[in-house]
């Protein structure tokens, strides 16, 4: 019989790294238990390389670039690992296996569908479960910037990010086996998303064991304006590039822990209203899945956004900013990369 399958899809900015490195610690106590979390060669912590084999253009990209992969080569690394994770099943015939990715959220809204069910039923012939967490827009787009911003991919604007259509294509694909749980502390288990987590699998005990949090990598406002003000290329394009932005990253982090009173990222209450109007979906999440995020002011919800379109051109434009902080930031930074010392 074949094993059941769990999916772990996401969304991005869930606690999902967390959540992925707990897993790779305890893979041999899972195993233990008949449970397999694959390991893939290429990324050994989590799966996304699996996705450009069944997820398309999306997938491939994002590994191209982070492995310094042609998209050929992507997605020939990723036929590959599907075969090494089938050789694994087929070797310890577990009774459970988990695959966890993030990007495996919103890639399935540009993907064919059949190739992620083809790639499925390789593993089981039950119905997979599925569980994805869904944070408020609002705070996702925040995270989502910071994320950008320490990347070198520049400024983004808020969009709407298709939770309720990404669900809705889950659901037709492999039929009604689906979880959805809000990213919120006070919605978790022990406000926590391994507790949370590991509880949904049926393992509430690895989570005292082997437990990794992700490690906290949010930054001031001022480190946000300085990381787009010195970005060191345009976009990231190739493995030069992001090792060219890891340092320049590496250097504003470092410093920003060292000025004193850095600023909270917080939106402007004019961005934050028309993320809330351009996310509609919203309204369908609450009926139908009892997703019901604090922090959204859901009179707004689904409003003609009209000409209150924010121009979105640096980081104060959406963020507030102490610009004295961060001119002393930039300053120091810049004297590290001219080679000189900051204190």
């Amino acid at each position: 019989m074949k094993p059941q399958l769990i999916l772990h899809i996401g969304h991005p900015k869930t606690g999902t790294t967390s959540i992925q490195k707990t897993l790779s610690a305890a893979r041999t106590w899972l195993q233990e238990r008949n449970v397999l979390y694959p390991q893939t060669s290429l990324i050994p912590h989590n799966h996304r390389v699996l996705g450009p084999s069944v997820f398309g253009a999306i997938a491939e990209k994002s590994l191209s670039i982070r492995l310094g992969l042609t998209a050929q080569h992507a997605v020939e690394a990723s036929i590959a690992e599907w075969d090494a994770v089938s050789r694994q099943i087929n070797d310890r015939q577990p009774k459970t296996v988990i695959l966890s990715a993030e990007g495996f959220f919103g890639a399935i809204l540009t993907a064919d569908p059949k190739l992620l069910q083809e790639a499925v039923q390789q593993i089981t012939d039950q119905r997979p479960r599925i569980l994805a967490y869904v944070r408020s827009p609002v705070l996702y787009y925040l995270s989502k910037a910071q994320q950008k911003l320490k990347g070198g991919w520049g400024l983004i604007l808020p969009h709407h990010f298709r939770r309720l259509d990404a669900i809705d294509a889950y659901r037709t694909c492999f039929g009604v086996g689906m979880e959805i749980r809000t990213f919120e502390r006070n919605k978790l288990l022990a406000g926590d998303v391994v507790s949370d987590f590991a509880e949904w699998i049926g393992y509430p005990e690895l989570v005292p064991q082997f437990s990794i949090e992700e490690e906290n990598t949010s930054i001031s406002a001022e480190a946000m304006s300085v990381l787009h003000r010195l970005a060191r290329v345009a976009a990231i394009s190739d493995i030069a590039s992001l090792k060219a932005q890891r340092q320049l990253t590496k250097v504003v982090k470092r410093l920003d822990e060292r000025i004193p009173e850095p600023t909270k990222p917080v939106l402007h209450a004019n961005v934050t209203a028309y993320i809330t109007k351009l996310n509609a979906d919203l309204i369908g999440l609450r009926d139908q899945y009892d997703i019901h995020f604090k922090d959204i002011d859901y009179s707004l919800v689904g409003q003609d956004p009209g000409d209150d379109v924010p121009i979105i051109q640096s980081v104060e434009d959406f963020c507030t900013v102490n610009k004295e902080r961060r001119d002393l930031l930039e300053a120091k930074v810049l004297k590290v990369l001219a080679g000189g010392r900051s204190r």
